[in-house]
């Protein structure tokens, strides 16, 4: 996220809703508002937005960012998930910039890992 600070004035950090989440198969450990209290103990953030039932383009359309910054795994063959989001920023003057980030740390890696076998 310290790269996507980089990129604006203020970070915005949308969290993806437990239904829309949970699509993507395996279960959540954590809730969305766990996810969320998570992601705005890091210092660089200014605001989350808990998208709930809603798409990312659906928080495009709404906040008009100049900068939208996605994972690497979104660029290739510009995944279906994000498709329209960055379609909706070319169309306000936006861009999408795919970063790989520092370090990643998925919830439920840190949870398998802290748990005994």
């Amino acid at each position: 996220m310290e790269n996507a600070s980089l990129h604006g004035n203020k970070l915005v950090v949308a969290v993806k809703g437990d239904s829309v989440a949970s699509e993507k198969g395996g279960g959540q450990y954590f809730s969305e508002s766990e996810r969320a209290l998570g992601v705005a103990a890091i210092q660089s953030v200014d605001q989350v937005i808990l998208l709930g039932d809603m798409l990312l383009e659906d928080a495009v359309r709404k906040i008009k960012p100049n900068f939208l910054v996605l994972g690497k795994e979104f660029e290739h063959e510009l995944h279906y998930q994000v498709s329209e989001a960055t379609e909706l920023m070319k169309a306000h003057g936006g861009k999408t910039i795919f970063h790989a980030g520092e370090i990643h740390y998925a919830s439920t890696e840190l949870l398998r890992e802290s748990q005994p076998n």
